[in-house]
C-alpha cells in the first residue's frame, strides 16, 4: 500500500495515496471512503466560481439569456456548472471552453 497519510477523526476513512487507480505518474490524490479520488483537477478555487450575471460581464461575447440557454440544454459539464439556491453557478472553466479565454 502506498498511501501516504490516513485520516483519523472527521476524516476518518479517508487516504492520501499514490496507489489508486486514478493516480497516474505517481500523482497524489485523495481518496475518500467509498473510493472516489479527487486529483489536482478537481480543486476548483472560488474566485473561479461566479453567478451568471458576473459571467455575463466577464465575457462579451456571453449574455445572460445566453448563459441560461446554455445551461437549459446542458452545455455545461458537471463539473463546470451547478444550482444554489435556486440560482445558477458557472466556473471559469467552463466559461472559457464554452466562450472562449476572458481577459478579465
Amino acid at each position: 500500500m502506498s498511501d501516504i497519510w490516513k485520516g483519523t477523526g472527521p476524516w476518518e476513512g479517508w487516504r492520501l495515496t499514490k496507489g489508486h487507480a486514478s493516480s497516474s505518474y505517481g500523482q497524489i490524490v485523495l481518496v475518500s471512503p467509498d473510493g472516489t479520488a479527487y486529483g489536482p483537477d478537481n480543486i476548483i478555487s472560488l474566485t473561479d466560481v461566479m453567478s451568471v450575471p458576473e459571467a455575463a460581464t466577464k465575457w462579451s461575447n456571453a449574455t445572460e439569456p445566453t448563459l441560461k440557454r446554455y445551461l437549459s440544454e446542458n452545455r455545461f459539464g458537471s463539473n463546470e456548472a451547478r444550482k444554489s439556491k435556486g440560482n445558477w453557478r458557472v466556473t471559469r472553466q467552463g466559461m472559457n471552453r464554452l466562450f472562449g479565454i476572458s481577459t478579465q
